[in-house]
């Protein structure tokens, strides 16, 4: 068989999880590899940070940063301005792109193989691994929304707004409310993961439809229940 022959199931598969799950998943768990999701999203990912970096306007960006800390000392700022630069933010987000998502996804597969524990599945921490990378391929659609916000926005957009599709962004609420964080990490790929995430576990687990949503939402119930909760009693 042809190399590229070979790799063409796993590049349909890409696609195929979005609209048939069910099957990928069932197919995935003979060849759990999690390198295609993977790579595909920390090159992408990549692309559009070094491409927000090129071209930021960090005379704005710096603005927008002291703004939001009231009485910034002359040494806070002298700070910001080195920090607050392209070479060390490309270095601080590409460095914090490839590690925080091998981080996450890492704890993911750590979750699931508990709860995979619980609900009698024979299921090996690497297979979660390729599980969580397969479930987060939503994630690859608001990659070019990011890239649409950078073309448009001349320049003055700040990580945390590049999101078109976060619910952040769909109500446009200002960074100054403290509800901001919460809402820029919320996006219909959310919603989206979550759905594949309890398909998946029911092909892989043979468990019910309850258990599976369950296992599937409680993480993200957890985070972001604790978060609101914070908000809630400290804002």
């Amino acid at each position: 068989m042809s190399p590229s022959r070979s790799m063409n199931p796993g590049v349909a598969d890409l696609g195929r999880i979005l609209y048939e799950p069910g099957a990928v998943f069932a197919g995935l768990k003979a060849r759990h590899s999690a390198w295609l999701p993977l790579l595909a999203f920390l090159a992408l990912q990549s692309a559009v940070a070094y491409w927000w970096v090129a071209t930021a306007d960090f005379a704005w960006q710096r603005e927008q940063m002291t703004a939001g800390v009231p009485g910034l000392a002359p040494q806070g700022q002298a700070a910001l301005e080195t920090t607050i630069a392209p070479t060390p933010m490309m270095i601080t987000l590409q460095l914090g792109l490839v590690f925080g998502t091998l981080a996450a996804y890492a704890v993911q597969a750590c979750y699931f193989l508990v709860a995979g524990k619980a609900l009698d599945a024979d299921v090996r921490l690497r297979q979660w691994f390729a599980f969580v990378s397969w479930v987060n391929v939503p994630k690859l659609l608001v990659l070019p929304l990011m890239a649409l916000q950078i073309a448009v926005s001349d320049g003055r957009v700040t990580l945390e707004d590049l999101n078109l599709a976060s619910l952040a962004s769909l109500l446009r609420m200002d960074e100054a409310n403290p509800w901001h964080g919460l809402a820029a990490g919320l996006d219909f790929t959310t919603v989206w993961s979550i759905v594949l995430a309890t398909i998946g576990l029911r092909v892989w687990t043979g468990c019910g439809a309850r258990a599976a949503a369950v296992t599937a939402v409680l993480p993200y119930a957890v985070i972001y229940g604790v978060w609101a909760a914070w908000i809630v009693l400290f804002s």
